[in-house]
């Protein structure tokens, strides 16, 4: 299972501790995670123009920024998706915020296509049913849309892979499958923090 944070979210924003948790929890029921956290490695490799627009809290230029990454930046991506690809996932999840879901749902479809039998999913701030979880599980790359707290739904989703060698619908999740999608409402909530 790899699981990837995208670019660009401003580097004020603290690290993604979502992913870790999601690690961790994944780790300790045996499964092998990567965790690849490319907002920061491609934020080192970046002009400094642009990382002048990272340092801001003005979310419409980090939008626009995301937009032109695919022009400006394409051999960067291409390579972390190289990179991705050469771990050969079974799963691949996606960290999903408004300002890198260009990008997210672009990695995912090259991913797709370099490995049709991949399993794509999005979960995160923006997949939230009031945000674009129905928007995201639309597009043919993506699996499944995981939201509200995903530690608990992750586990029970790839125990559904591993039984039924498909994304069952859960609770807390939007499947898709023959182009029907299924929205299961919200989830398990974590336990009194």
């Amino acid at each position: 299972i790899v699981l990837v944070q995208c670019p660009w979210l401003t580097i004020l924003h603290p690290p993604n501790i979502g992913l870790a948790y999601i690690a961790a929890v994944l780790k300790k029921t045996g499964y092998k995670v990567t965790v690849i956290d490319l907002n920061i490695e491609l934020y080192h490799q970046i002009d400094s123009c642009d990382k002048e627009i990272l340092q801001h809290s003005d979310r419409s230029l980090i939008l626009d920024l995301e937009k032109d990454t695919f022009n400006k930046y394409s051999s960067l991506m291409n390579k972390s998706i190289k990179n991705i690809i050469d771990l050969d996932p079974d799963v691949v999840g996606f960290s999903i915020w408004e300002t890198n879901d260009l990008i997210s749902l672009y990695f995912a479809k090259r991913l797709k296509e370099a490995k049709k039998s991949l399993y794509i999913i999005f979960g995160g701030p923006s997949c939230y049913p009031l945000y674009s979880s129905k928007e995201y599980i639309q597009d043919e790359s993506v699996n499944m849309v995981i939201y509200g707290e995903a530690e608990k739904t992750i586990l029970k989703a790839l125990d559904s892979l591993r039984t039924f060698n498909k994304l069952m619908p859960l609770q807390g999740t939007i499947v898709k499958e023959d182009n029907v999608i299924c929205d299961s409402d919200v989830g398990d909530r974590p336990e009194n923090l």
